[in-house]
């Protein structure tokens, strides 16, 4: 299954839960996790584990980096995230800080940085989500005048 992840948006409440069935890689055994975000401030969310509270991932819309996705799922993928519709996929990425005294590349947000090689796909629909490791990214170039 194929989407784009300009086609897809997760409306989040206050707080959702997700399920991770394979877990995020590193953290295997960690496989239920609240999506929460500050009413301050809605584009930047916690992805807390309910599991191991202690293990805590900042997420983000990647078009907020202006990066948008063209996903292939594989069928497994697919039937894991029980996933019929491509529009229920959204996209998230996962941030890090830049440590200290290595060169801020990143315009929109200098001291933060995402690993855009390892978008998380959820189901908008049964909340459940999987990390998509990806191999290589194409890039693509458009102008807008």
């Amino acid at each position: 299954m194929e989407f784009s992840s300009t086609d897809s948006s997760m409306e989040v409440g206050k707080q959702h839960t997700l399920t991770f069935p394979l877990g995020i890689p590193g953290f295997d055994s960690q496989t239920h996790y609240r999506l929460h975000h500050e009413e301050e401030n809605p584009k930047l969310f916690s992805l807390i584990s309910i599991d191991e509270p202690a293990v805590e991932f900042a997420v983000a819309n990647p078009t907020l980096f202006r990066i948008h996705y063209q996903i292939t799922l594989t069928e497994e993928e697919t039937g894991l995230l029980h996933l019929t519709d491509p529009i229920d996929a959204a996209v998230l990425v996962m941030l890090y800080q830049t440590p200290e005294g290595e060169p801020e590349n990143q315009p929109l947000f200098p001291s933060i940085n995402a690993n855009f090689l390892g978008p998380l796909i959820i189901n908008t629909t049964s909340k459940i989500g999987i990390q998509k490791v990806l191999n290589t990214a194409e890039r693509f170039v458009t102008i807008q005048g």
